[in-house]
């Protein structure tokens, strides 16, 4: 029992790379899909399928139609290790192998539904090694159920986006390559400085009129 845990623990985490590569070329084909499904770059298994997705959901998000050349540019500009995101990907004929080896881009939304399964086994997996490192710890059944539980609640949330980990249910997170070709529609309260329903800290010496300004503010 012992061996067959250890080789499903050390086996490859459940993934289809297959299934990712067709999502990805559905996409490139026809991106209106992406308004609807639920998935982050975390959901791929690969790390070139993360990056290609990150800049798949990007050009969507700036309302852009996809253009295979605009793509490879925004790959080529992007930095991954030593590598430009173009390279980091596999290159020109990787994109241009994705962009035609789709069998049907009506398939989306049931190519991203089987990535979304996948992506919450492996989070269940990864757990697992923890669950079981503090079975073996000696625990208390009690806490070690507790936690559990915990951890697979915040799994069901966090394959909707809505979980940090924590405990917490907050906004779908993006990641540092979403982030940069993001762009957001601010209201300013003072232009460039303070931003409306956010926190905002004040910081100074004594004497510095810390007070008359958030007093200020408060009343614009």
């Amino acid at each position: 029992m012992a061996r067959k845990t250890k080789h499903l623990l050390d086996a490859t985490p459940p993934s289809d790379l297959a299934i990712e590569r067709q999502l990805l070329g559905s996409l490139m084909l026809d991106d209106s899909p992406l308004a609807e499904l639920n998935l982050r770059s975390g959901d791929f298994y690969a790390a070139r399928q993360q990056l290609l997705f990150s800049e798949l959901a990007a050009i969507h998000r700036a309302g852009q139609p996809f253009d295979i050349a605009l793509f490879t540019n925004n790959l080529k500009s992007k930095k991954v290790g030593e590598k430009n995101g173009l390279d980091a990907v596999g290159g020109p004929l990787y994109l241009a192998d994705t962009f035609a080896s789709v069998a049907n881009p009506a398939h989306a939304r049931h190519y991203a539904g089987i990535i979304q399964d996948l992506a919450t086994k492996r989070r269940v997996v990864n757990r697992c090694e923890d669950w079981l490192q503090h079975a073996h710890n000696g625990r208390p059944a009690s806490e070690l159920l507790e936690l559990i539980g915990g951890d697979l609640e915040g799994i069901g949330q966090q394959s909707s986006g809505q979980y940090d980990g924590t405990g917490k249910v907050k906004f779908p997170v993006l990641n540092a390559a979403e982030l940069d070709a993001a762009t957001f529609d601010l209201e300013f309260l003072i232009k460039g400085v303070l931003v409306a329903n956010h926190n905002c800290g004040i910081i100074g010496g004594s004497k510095t009129l810390k007070t008359s300004l958030a007093s200020t503010w408060a009343f614009r």
